[in-house]
């Protein structure tokens, strides 16, 4: 039976199961699969949220921790685009 099939023989929506399905993907392991499978996914989607909600909370201690002389500088007006003059290899295309 495909996961289409399954979903629909359980009454389980198959959008959203194949939609959580990528959402959660790096999530998903040959030690988990099992955990995936549409009749238990709900589960495994609420570890790896809570999983995502621990890594994004680690980062932004982390973030708000470093001085400023570790965090790189960005500064977009710094960035310099070639002009089409300046470099030859770009020619403006003629429509006839």
């Amino acid at each position: 039976m495909s996961l289409i099939a399954t979903c629909l023989a359980i009454d389980k929506n198959p959008l959203h199961y194949l939609a959580n399905i990528l959402r959660y993907w790096k999530h998903i392991s040959s030690e988990n699969a099992f955990d995936w499978m549409p009749h238990v996914y709900e589960s495994a989607i609420e570890l790896a949220v809570k999983k995502e909600e621990e890594d994004a909370s680690t980062l932004g201690y982390e973030l708000r921790h470093r001085t400023k002389k570790e965090l790189p500088e960005l500064d977009i007006y710094k960035v310099q685009m070639p002009s089409l003059k300046e470099n030859n290899n770009i020619q403006p295309r003629m429509h006839h």
